[in-house]
């Protein structure tokens, strides 16, 4: 399995409308720490758009998410345009993806990196090196 792990995107609203230029690696699951945008529903928009497309998504949502409602407000909509799709926001909660099981912790919704370490040392043991880019860092097990 080979997945993506990103965060601190800060998608602004002239991305969305101008487009941004995304390069989307082949991985089987995206983690994405969260930082998406400045907006709850620019996130969403930008998860489903731009990555969901290609493979699925596991996040939690982090400060910069946020912004503009309250942390339940955001949750509720989060869960709201994400049931039944293949996005997936977490807030201390697991969430089965294939024979990968990630384990959410926010710690209080101030630590959104907890995703992508407990996702990572699931298959450490059989894990290429990361290969690091601009959009972000991929792990292989195998």
């Amino acid at each position: 399995m080979k997945a993506w792990a990103i965060s601190d995107f800060h998608v602004a609203r002239t991305d969305l409308l101008h487009g941004r230029k995304l390069t989307v690696p082949r991985a089987d699951i995206c983690i994405c720490a969260g930082d998406i945008s400045n907006d709850i529903e620019r996130s969403i928009d930008f998860l489903h758009a731009e990555i969901a497309t290609h493979m699925p998504v596991v996040a939690v949502l982090s400060n910069h998410d946020y912004y503009g409602s309250s942390i339940d407000q955001a949750l509720v909509y989060a869960r709201k345009w994400t049931a039944g799709t293949n996005v997936h926001i977490l807030e201390d909660q697991t969430v089965q993806v294939a024979d990968l099981r990630l384990v959410a912790l926010t710690n209080g919704r101030t630590s959104r990196a907890s995703i992508t370490i407990s996702a990572i040392w699931q298959w450490m043991s059989g894990a290429s090196s990361p290969q690091r880019s601009a959009s972000g860092t991929c792990w292989t097990s195998g």
